[in-house]
């Protein structure tokens, strides 16, 4: 929670964004020596973020007639 309010609260990230933050700093990439942390290479490309995008748009038009429908109709 603490890295989520750091986030939140600092005025180092007015007005911007798209860092990958992790222990109340910003995420180096990620290394075989310390596996457990940094960002991977595929979580930074932007073809992936496009296709993340285009996937979750459509599952999104999907659920969303479900979830708008008045009951008792």
């Amino acid at each position: 929670a603490a890295t989520t309010l750091w986030a939140a609260l600092s005025p180092q990230f007015e007005r911007r964004g798209g860092l990958d933050l992790e222990d109340c700093r910003i995420a180096a990439p990620w290394s075989q020596d310390d596996p457990r942390r940094g960002v991977r290479d595929y979580a930074l490309d932007p073809d992936s973020a496009v296709a993340l995008w285009t996937i979750s748009e459509r599952l999104i038009a999907k659920a969303a007639p479900a979830r708008h429908r008045v009951i008792g109709s």
